[in-house]
């Protein structure tokens, strides 16, 4: 009986051995988890993200990332977020557009199929009419990057004919957008960006889901984190996900299988001399 079990407890432990081991989270990749910012969740925060620097200076905000940010998605979170008090409309940009033809898009937007075809005033006549009823509208520009300084220059002049009125424009481009602001031809628009927002960028209430989406895809207690933890991992990454992924994967005891909770004095028991390479896609926030 004994060897039969013997026997048994082996052929067990041989079978055990052979099945896949469970996919760990917080993997050795600074890119580890970054799915996550293709999720409906992210574009929530980036769309509350967006609407504060507009509410305060209805100014430009430039949000970049590779790959590029989902316009449709930024469009339903920000019409979403503030249902009723502002109207997003969203406009794809291509090489060689001009204002005249971006106005015709957005009139096309606004309802005004035949009106828009008369220039730009039957737009701003509706902006401003729409302004005056205390409802605000966003224009969000998909492709931002094909559009030439002079174009911007005319969209730049075309926001500010309702002075204070102003529109709010949203830039979806890529990372090398930026670099285009320090351009002597660009330097009237680098004023008017009220934010400069990188996609892969985690807002601090939003490290518990992206802490979340990668113990959940590895298939882990999502609650295998205390709040305390995350909350001490969010102040010390400052929004970089790269930096998210080495402090929690350390936190964890290097992909330890226990269950436990983790001790938030684990974040705090990291040497503070430990390199952390930020992913160069996931930067602070950044004011010009």
């Amino acid at each position: 009986m004994q060897r039969d079990g013997a026997r048994r407890w082996e052929r067990g432990a041989v079978m055990a051995a052979r099945l896949p081991a469970p996919s760990e989270p917080f993997a050795d990749d600074d890119t580890a988890g970054f799915g996550y910012f293709a999720t409906d969740i992210h574009y929530q925060h980036l769309a509350a993200a967006i609407a504060r620097p507009i509410a305060e200076t209805r100014g430009f905000v430039l949000v970049t990332g590779e790959p590029a940010p989902d316009g449709n998605l930024i469009e339903r979170c920000l019409s979403g977020g503030k249902a009723g008090e502002c109207r997003v409309s969203l406009v794809r940009c291509r090489r060689g557009m001009g204002l005249d033809e971006l106005m015709q898009a957005f009139g096309r937007q606004l309802w005004l199929h035949e009106e828009s075809e008369g220039g730009l005033w039957p737009v701003l006549s509706q902006l401003m009419q729409d302004s005056r009823k205390g409802i605000m509208r966003i224009l969000v520009l998909q492709n931002a990057d094909a559009l030439d300084d002079r174009s911007l220059d005319e969209l730049h002049r075309f926001t500010r004919l309702d002075e204070p009125h102003f529109l709010p424009v949203v830039l979806l481009a890529s990372p090398s957008f930026a670099e285009r602001l320090d351009a002597p031809t660009l330097q009237f628009l680098k004023p008017a960006i009220a934010a400069h927002l990188p996609l892969q960028r985690l807002e601090p209430e939003e490290v518990a889901a992206f802490i979340g989406h990668q113990l959940r895809t590895a298939g882990w207690d999502e609650d295998a984190f205390e709040c305390e933890t995350i909350a001490a991992i969010a102040e010390a990454a400052q929004g970089d996900p790269a930096m998210v992924n080495r402090l929690a994967r350390q936190a964890a005891g290097l992909f330890a299988r226990s269950r436990a909770l983790v001790d938030p004095r684990a974040v705090d028991a990291i040497p503070v001399d430990v390199e952390v390479v930020s992913s160069p896609r996931a930067t602070e926030i950044v004011d010009v």
